[in-house]
């Protein structure tokens, strides 16, 4: 799937509406092993805010589909995106099935930014960056949130290898701005943009900005605005860094879809954060438990974790709930569940990875909906929901349609 041939097929199946596109908007592509959601949502929001059109594609959706197709702050309606897919599959023919799920929706996106025609159109990849389908569209900026170990056995087997996937959605002269923690990899990125010819700012450079270098979600947003600043004054990347950081401290910024999002139930507060990979989960616990002073508080009262994740190796599960463990005042008991999906792990294994991770503070109770009547219930105050998307995606439509008598 990963690879030029598989770009050369996907090429001629999109030349039709690549010129087209390049000529309507400007075109920003996100990649990042982690926060190039967030970073998406929120220079999407910032756009808007401006009086700005924006078409915004992201993956995966975390209930519906639809959620993928943004166009101006709102999805695309399921009955205009059933018009769409059907109308793109009868004018693909034999080519619509070449094309992965993935790539399939984001040809119908594409029909659909022909039909809104915003100013920008904000790409974030799905997997890697070099040989994603967003990549066939040429930028006016790119971005690269974080690297990490996901998805490795497509990107490489080490963090560099994982860099120069993620740097292939770069271009010669055109700007590219990261916020990369490692030191290393930052330093590899500066001369991999020297040798290219890439206008790079790297905010991890920026010194004020280490008030918000501890907390994944600043960063995120951080970058966002930083795009954004580029975006509206085409000035170039570099400028006034203590004058940014004081416009930015003043932005009051929304959350989004699985992204520290709440939801209450009965008495029940949820809040929703994906964290699908070791550094993502590491990342998630240290900023919760460092950006609220009131954080012990909280957990006295009650807070608990309910956690469950897609497959992947037991080890990086193990390491995932210990992260969550070993975090102090980020909640009063830890709950390992189940969930029903074509990628979620299975309670088999999860099981065992409770055996193997052999602490106290973490309960595994199978079956999710029955912990989560049980905590309800019970009075629990609050709790986060936290690890894979798709499970994520799952209590958010159980809690919709959850009835109390």
């Amino acid at each position: 799937m990963f690879s030029p041939k598989s770009m050369h097929g996907l090429r001629s199946i999109f030349t039709p509406l690549l010129s087209q596109i390049d000529g309507l908007c400007k075109i920003i592509l996100i990649a990042g092993t982690n926060g190039k959601g967030e970073t998406a949502h929120s220079l999407d929001y910032l756009l808007r805010q401006n009086g700005q059109s924006v078409g915004l594609w992201t993956s995966p959706h975390i209930v519906s589909v639809c959620e993928r197709f943004r166009f101006c702050g709102e999805m695309v309606g399921p009955q205009q995106l059933l018009t769409t897919i059907r109308e793109v599959w009868i004018d693909l023919a034999d080519d619509a099935k070449r094309l992965s799920y993935y790539e399939f929706l984001f040809y119908v996106f594409c029909r659909l930014a022909l039909v809104h025609r915003p100013q920008y159109l904000i790409l974030e990849v799905g997997l890697g960056g070099r040989w994603d389908a967003v990549n066939l569209f040429t930028p006016c900026l790119s971005l690269i949130t974080s690297i990490g170990r996901d998805h490795m056995e497509y990107l490489g087997p080490t963090l560099q290898h994982v860099l120069m996937e993620k740097f292939g959605i770069c271009r010669p002269f055109v700007p590219l701005i990261s916020f990369m923690t490692n030191d290393y990899l930052g330093q590899r990125a500066r001369v991999l943009a020297k040798y290219f010819h890439i206008p790079y700012k790297a905010l991890s450079d920026i010194q004020i900005a280490s008030q918000v270098k501890s907390i994944y979600w600043k960063r995120n947003q951080l970058q966002a605005y930083m795009a954004f600043k580029f975006l509206c004054s085409q000035a170039g990347i570099d400028g006034d860094d203590k004058q940014l950081m004081i416009e930015f401290e003043k932005i009051n910024f929304p959350t989004f879809n699985a992204r520290r999002e709440e939801l209450i139930c009965s008495k029940t507060r949820f809040i929703f954060i994906g964290a699908h990979n070791m550094e993502g989960m590491r990342e998630a616990v240290y900023s919760l438990a460092t950006n609220h002073k009131n954080s012990h508080k909280i957990v006295q009262k009650g807070r608990k974790i309910l956690v469950s994740f897609s497959r992947r190796t037991e080890n990086e599960m193990v390491v995932m709930l210990k992260s969550i463990i070993n975090a102090p005042c980020v909640a009063k008991e830890v709950i390992l569940t189940s969930f029903v999906h074509p990628k979620a792990a299975g309670p088999k294994q999860l099981g065992l990875v409770w055996h193997k991770l052999g602490n106290k503070s973490v309960r595994f109770q199978d079956n999710f909906k029955d912990c989560i009547l049980h905590e309800i219930n019970l009075g629990t105050p609050e709790i986060l929901v936290l690890g894979s998307y798709y499970f994520i995606g799952e209590v958010k439509k159980y809690l919709s349609n959850i009835e109390f008598t």
